[in-house]
């Protein structure tokens, strides 16, 4: 990351904040998550940044695990 250029940045505010999945926002980390399930952002997206902009493209989607998920 420090030698990127663009910088790449994460979005860490995000993390564990509720969402609606969507597919094509988001990543599922179980691979079993319907649309417009609830889910938790467990891994953060990465961005190029901008600056000015802040946050740019993304480069990796959230990762998200439904709420119902059920640990072993």
């Amino acid at each position: 990351m420090m030698i990127s250029d663009p910088p790449i940045v994460f979005d860490l505010k995000r993390i564990g904040e509720k969402v609606q999945f969507n597919q094509y926002k988001f990543d599922s980390l179980d691979g079993f998550i319907k649309t417009n399930e609830e889910c938790l952002i467990i891994l953060p997206s990465v961005h190029k940044y901008t600056s000015g902009a802040g946050l740019g493209e993304v480069v990796i989607k959230p990762q998200v695990l439904p709420l119902s998920y059920e640990f072993p």
